[in-house]
């Protein structure tokens, strides 16, 4: 019996020993590579958690559109989303793998510059307390949003979704499956047809761009 036990145990060893051998081997077998649209969902998710460690530490405050003009370093960040760069796991979560203006580029280290963000943050959430927020389930606070059309620097943000992207099927509100991903207030993301996001009130049928009713 004893030897029994002694040469099950052996067999564990082994096996503790193996399993993370074969996932440094095989780190595509145990660690399956993201779709696009997985991969900017899981984008948002880390923003969002950024966005929560930034207001920890900044009154519950949500950071401004326009944080800074002078002497833009890491500690001194010159809109909302370098704001965000010490909360995040690495500068790749503010590009949607799908979108077509920067496939392949680098992205630009300069907050000013246009490409550091493919996604918008909700301009109405600049400088607002968390509890402003009365439904923050239904409150859209960053999106998927860059059209290659500029203006897409660390202060990227919208107060509501362009008309144009309602209709246009190669704008970033129909670039997954006929429509995109956001992130709310609660921290949760979720993927909408742009014609349920809108700025009235929220209700259980739309989501919105609001903030206080």
């Amino acid at each position: 019996m004893r030897a029994y036990f002694r040469i099950l145990s052996q067999f564990t060893l082994g096996l503790m020993v193996v399993i993370p051998l074969g996932m440094l081997l095989f780190p595509s077998v145990t660690r399956p590579h993201k779709s696009p649209a997985e991969q900017c969902q899981t984008n948002l998710k880390q923003l969002g958690l950024a966005m929560f460690q930034y207001t920890q530490d900044y009154d519950e405050k949500y950071p401004l559109v326009k944080v800074n003009e002078k002497g833009v370093s890491i500690s001194n960040p010159w809109g909302w989303a370098d704001a965000l760069q010490p909360y995040v796991p690495s500068s790749t979560v503010y590009h949607c793998p799908s979108n077509p203006q920067y496939k392949n580029k680098p992205r630009p280290n300069s907050p000013k510059s246009w490409g550091y963000t493919d996604y918008f943050y909700n301009s109405r959430l600049s400088g607002v307390s968390q509890t402003a927020v009365e439904s923050v389930a239904l409150t859209v606070m960053l999106g998927d949003g860059n059209d290659g059309t500029g203006g897409t620097s660390a202060r990227y943000s919208l107060s509501a979704l362009p008309p144009k992207w309602r209709t246009d099927k190669k704008s970033p509100s129909h670039r997954h499956k006929g429509g995109a991903y956001y992130g709310f207030a609660d921290g949760h993301v979720s993927w909408f047809k742009p014609g349920v996001i809108n700025t009235d009130p929220a209700r259980y049928d739309h989501v919105t761009f609001a903030v206080t009713y």
